[in-house]
C-alpha cells in the first residue's frame, strides 16, 4: 500500500495526477478483490471512497 497527502500534492502536473489515480485504482481493485480483507485495508478504502477520488477531481 502506498501512503500520501492529499494537499500536498500537486494536481495541476497531468502526469503526477494520472499516476496517483492509477494507483489509487490499483489499491482500490486490490483491496476488493482480496478474499481476506484487513482492518486497515477498509479504513483506507473508505477514506478513498469518502475523500480520494472527489479530492482528485475537485483539484483538478
Amino acid at each position: 500500500m502506498f501512503h500520501f497527502i492529499p494537499d500536498e500534492i500537486d494536481f495541476s502536473n497531468e502526469e503526477t495526477y494520472n499516476q496517483m489515480q492509477n494507483q489509487l485504482s490499483l489499491a482500490l481493485q486490490s483491496i476488493l478483490n482480496s478474499e481476506k480483507i484487513h482492518l486497515n485495508s477498509w479504513k483506507i478504502y473508505c477514506f478513498l471512497r469518502n475523500h480520494g477520488w472527489n479530492r482528485l477531481f475537485l483539484k483538478y
